[in-house]
């Protein structure tokens, strides 16, 4: 049995964490990992150093770096790239959990308690 992933996306590097969105960004990547999740994370920071990104690759799966110059934060056709990015990002393609049950509904208990 594969895994199941967990696409992340963030304006900020989780590592080294040093404020409040980077802790918390963190936190909740090593909870996920706990538990046993494979982690796509998407940064959309143009700067990120050799040393910063190889401490990221270290905690996560597979890391994209999205640029604000990239294509898929244009405006313009932002859902068809948005689509071309992630078939790319997650070559075995999306599937969704049947409503009300599998690893979604899972993960949504944990994170909020009813």
């Amino acid at each position: 049995m594969t895994c199941p992933t967990i696409l992340v996306v963030s304006h900020v590097a989780p590592w080294p964490a040093t404020h409040g969105n980077e802790i918390r960004l963190q936190r909740l990547l090593l909870w996920l990992r706990s538990r046993r999740y494979r982690i796509v994370l998407i940064l959309t920071l143009a700067d990120v150093d050799s040393e910063q990104l190889s401490l990221i690759r270290s905690h996560i799966d597979r890391l994209e770096i999205a640029s604000p110059r990239h294509p898929l934060l244009c405006f313009r056709s932002r859902i068809g790239r948005l689509r071309d990015f992630i078939r790319r990002a997650l070559p075995l393609g999306l599937r969704t959990a049947p409503s009300g049950a599998g690893a979604m509904h899972d993960l949504a208990d944990q994170l909020c308690p009813s």
